[in-house]
């Protein structure tokens, strides 16, 4: 039993980075007195498992100028 949960962790972990690293590509920001946030929170990152749910919450999402996303939207799947 053990077995199976630790695969099954493993596969959630795997999906969990691929989802990690397909959901947005910026470019680095410079660090100056204009980027101060009001909270210590400066990034949010969001862990996604399954594409449906993906799909579900980011499909339609446009990104900033300067940002990348690989969506429903930018594959030209749906219209904005």
């Amino acid at each position: 039993m053990a077995s199976a949960l630790s695969s099954r962790l493993r596969a959630a972990g795997a999906a969990a980075a691929l989802a990690a690293a397909t959901i947005c590509s910026a470019q680095p920001a410079s660090v100056d007195e204009d980027s101060a946030t009001t909270t210590p929170i400066k990034h949010v990152i969001i862990i996604v498992g399954e594409n449906h749910t993906f799909d579900n919450l980011f499909g339609t999402y446009q990104p900033q100028p300067g940002q990348t996303i690989r969506n429903l939207l930018s594959l030209g799947i749906v219209n904005a």
